[in-house]
């Protein structure tokens, strides 16, 4: 009886079942490719594109140099943040009179709890805890009734007896 289990013996027979199945050729199409119809309604699509009125995009490098990053005091409160705003005196700043002498005009106001007086060149926070941080007493009126603080680039007038209030002039 001869062994057929050798090696010899199984590279045979695997060598004839992959000729084998190497050479049964199948007829059968699975798929039939056809050129695609092109709908007449996307046939009449004119050349020229109308004018849709929309603006053309600025480019990226034109966008990112318009940004401002930061701000110029990251200490301030939020509402200082935006560089276009106007800032705005605190409602709890009021402007109660002015106070006069020969040698010296001074206005009598209340901010934040405290009441007192404030003379040209005061600065909130650091001469005085009558006004908001970073203003200043640009000027006083005694016949105009007016006073004036600046913050930075902004002016602000007020008036002693306002008959409305007037706008912030930068």
């Amino acid at each position: 009886m001869p062994n057929y289990f050798t090696f010899k013996g199984f590279l045979l027979g695997f060598t004839l079942i992959a000729i084998s199945g190497c050479t049964a050729k199948s007829n059968k199409t699975s798929e039939i490719i056809t050129i695609p119809t092109f709908p007449e309604k996307f046939s009449n699509i004119p050349l020229l594109v109308e004018n849709s009125g929309l603006k053309e995009l600025r480019s990226s490098s034109t966008l990112i140099k318009s940004i401002k990053a930061g701000r110029s005091d990251p200490f301030l409160p939020p509402s200082y943040q935006s560089v276009k705003a106007k800032p705005a005196i605190p409602n709890s700043f009021k402007f109660i009179g002015l106070i006069s002498t020969e040698k010296s005009l001074s206005a009598f106001v209340s901010f934040d709890n405290h009441t007192g007086t404030i003379k040209k060149g005061d600065i909130g926070g650091e001469t005085t805890k009558l006004l908001p941080k970073g203003w200043v007493v640009s000027n006083l009126n005694k016949d105009t009734e007016i006073l004036q603080l600046d913050f930075k680039n902004f002016q602000s007038r007020l008036k002693l007896m306002p008959e409305k209030k007037l706008d912030i002039k930068y």
